[in-house]
């Protein structure tokens, strides 16, 4: 189903949901009821491509009288830990990102070089995000805090308390500890929008700084214990009401000038309860993320209007907006804008589980034109062009009885041949076997190559190439046909993908499922010796018995691992496509029972890319094998939708027309929803 010239996108379906996407998680949902075969659902309202939120927080570095700040309760003070309070992080690893903008003039704190903790140099600068703790005992061990000083950023933590904390600050230990407080190198005060991350890793104590994704200072061995907030509170008195918050955009205690509360705006803070990788922060930076993507404890968009007033006491919840507008709240949100996030607005359930709902949307107008009648085709479920015949399509019919054929449709008089260009029989068909890909070989006008993905009647999937008919132009040969590649199937009748395409890099491109049953029971997907739940890539014969080679840039050529492998950790990709434009890489794969994932695979990308299934499904835990380790830098999708969204991913097509340029980059896909 790849784009048509100009507007014109092919779908073939007896029921459909599509929808629209850009990065991130929010989506237009279009219930269509269509005919058989149609074409151009053009005209519904669009998110744009890598939109920018529509809101950001100002903040004035007022600095005094509790104001200019969003608080974030973290504990209730009671005895016990508030479970209540997801953003209490420290006890092992945790990481914050944000995007921030401002200028040096507005925030004139001093740079400072790394201190111990004894110099407390992080509060010291313009302070962007403040967990300290004011009080008695030997709560300051626990402190950690971010700030800009000389327009650096600066991230320091306390020593902990644990074992390795066996001397206390306040009892004259840990003057000597030196590198609690980091300072990064890259100016952050330009007036330029920056997203900044900086992570506490607790295996090796170390702590890092990332700006615009790149990491930017980073010191190991430092401390790995305990920084979060004491279990059994802290006595709070009027300069220490704060101490159970986190405090966005300000010195949480009002201390005074010597330590100054941040000038400018800010925009999509996170709080995460681990330590995120390099390649999460930077690949992470610039998307809305789902409640249960794993470790996220706390997200806050602010995306208010210009000029709404809230409080500067503001109790935001996880995935929440403002809730409270007291009388005397000061610092005014304005329209700036921070990332490449949509607006995502989602509120926190009983379980701190928080549900994404649709933005509202102005009203859609849907255009479907009827192009061939119902009963035109039996069971389509697939239509490409071959190279130079944009005039035509060659419609996939999956079969039944054994036997299923590829037909050709006319765009110009609307008709289809009457006779089939190729009829195969010997098949396996109905349910998700049959007949499922086609695929045109680049110099098919002169080699007269093409290549079928069908499950043959032993229930095993193969790969088959064919050749047009030497002298008749509309009919291939069907003695022609060799197998160049069998995926064995033992066992089960589903996940049998069968999408083929070739990519920009000239090489075939195919889309296996993990074999079938539930949960991928003999772990296919993550099998490096196994070609199913994976995309394979290869360089196929064109003629006589020739099957094919590997491409010499496949991630496992040389290493363990089948050399066909270019992709892992697919549970069924049922539809893929590539960007023309760009020669992205996009994936629509179906869920187990809880998410429908979209993943993204960029161009010129090195490795593996390991998708996660059947550990992940979507950014969740699959609940079917909870007791799976993630794989090692897993990726997540670009999006995933649960069942109130759909049920079964279609995949579909980047939009790279001519006629509406506001869809320009727009990735359109569908989700079928049964009979």
């Amino acid at each position: 189903m790849p784009i048509r010239p100009a507007a014109r996108s092919l779908w073939l379906t007896s029921r459909l949901r599509l929808a629209r996407l850009r990065v991130g998680l929010q989506m237009i949902r279009i219930r269509c009821q269509l005919v058989t075969l149609i074409l151009a659902c053009a005209g519904a309202a669009l998110l744009p491509a890598q939109s920018a939120s529509t809101g950001a927080i100002r903040f004035f570095g007022t600095g005094s009288g509790g104001q200019d700040r969003v608080r974030i309760p973290i504990d209730d003070n009671a005895t016990g830990n508030n479970t209540s309070s997801p953003a209490d992080v420290g006890a092992v690893g945790f990481s914050v990102d944000f995007w921030i903008k401002g200028d040096l003039a507005a925030n004139p704190s001093a740079a400072r070089a790394e201190g111990s903790y004894a110099d407390f140099n992080w509060i010291e600068g313009n302070t962007v995000v403040d967990r300290d703790i004011w009080g008695s005992g030997n709560h300051s061990e626990r402190d950690w805090g971010i700030s800009i000083a000389g327009g650096y950023v600066a991230f320091g933590t306390g020593r902990g308390v644990g074992p390795s904390a066996s001397v206390s600050f306040l009892a004259g230990g840990n003057a000597t500890d030196t590198l609690n407080t980091i300072h990064g190198g890259t100016p952050v005060l330009d007036g330029q929008w920056h997203h900044v991350a900086v992570v506490r890793d607790y295996v090796t104590g170390a702590k890092r700084i990332y700006v615009d994704g790149a990491l930017d200072y980073e010191v190991s061995g430092v401390t790995n214990d305990d920084l979060s907030y004491p279990d059994g509170g802290v006595t709070v008195n009027a300069s220490s009401k704060d101490n159970p918050y986190i405090v966005i955009g300000a010195e949480k205690h009002d201390a005074g000038s010597g330590y100054p509360s941040f000038n400018g705006t800010m925009d999509e803070v996170r709080v995460w309860r681990r330590a995120l990788g390099a390649e999460e922060v930077a690949f992470l930076r610039d998307k809305v993320v789902a409640g249960h993507y794993p470790g996220l404890a706390g997200y806050w968009r602010f995306e208010e209007p210009s000029g709404t007033t809230v409080a500067d006491s503001a109790v935001v919840g996880k995935y929440q907006n403002f809730t409270e507008t007291p009388a005397n709240s000061t610092g005014t949100l304005v329209n700036n804008t921070a990332g490449n996030g949509l607006r995502v607005f989602a509120t926190a359930n009983a379980a701190n589980t928080p549900s994404v709902s649709s933005l509202p949307l102005p009203p859609v107008t849907l255009g479907a034109n009827r192009v061939a009648v119902n009963g035109t085709f039996a069971s389509p479920l697939f239509a490409t062009h071959a190279p130079g015949q944009p005039e035509r399509l060659y419609v996939v019919q999956q079969g039944s009885g054994g036997s299923a054929q590829i037909r050709i449709f006319e765009l110009g008089n609307q008709t289809v041949l009457p006779t089939p260009f190729l009829s195969i029989s010997g098949l396996n068909t109905g349910g998700e076997e049959g007949l499922l890909g086609l695929a045109f070989h680049p110099q098919y006008a002169t080699n007269r190559a093409f290549y079928v993905y069908l499950t043959n009647n032993s229930g095993n999937n193969e790969v088959r190439r064919y050749l047009r008919n030497a002298t008749l132009t509309d009919v291939a040969d069907p003695g022609s046909g060799v197998t160049i590649l069998s995926l064995p199937h033992p066992g089960q009748s589903n996940h049998n993908g069968g999408w083929i395409a070739f990519g920009p890099d000239g090489y075939l491109h195919i889309a296996t499922g993990d074999g079938g049953g539930g949960n991928d029971p003999s772990n296919n997907a993550q099998n490096t010796g196994s070609l199913l739940g994976k995309i394979l890539r290869i360089a196929p014969g064109t003629s006589g018995n020739a099957t094919y080679t590997i491409p010499p840039d496949n991630p496992f050529v040389g290493v363990a691992g089948a050399d066909e492998i270019f992709a892992v950790g697919l549970r069924n990709p049922w539809r893929c496509a590539f960007d023309r434009q760009t020669g992205e890489f996009w994936i629509g794969d179906v869920g187990q029972g809880a998410f429908e994932e979209i993943h993204r695979m960029p161009t010129g990308g090195s490795g593996a890319p390991n998708f996660g299934w059947p550990a992940l499904e979507g950014f969740a835990d699959n609940p079917g094998r909870a007791n799976d380790p993630h794989p090692v830098a897993a990726v997540p999708p670009i999006a995933d939708f649960g069942r109130t969204m759909g049920r079964s991913i279609t995949g579909g097509y980047v939009y790279r027309g001519n006629a509406i340029s506001g869809l320009q980059g727009t990735y359109f896909f569908a989700d079928y929803l049964g009979a």
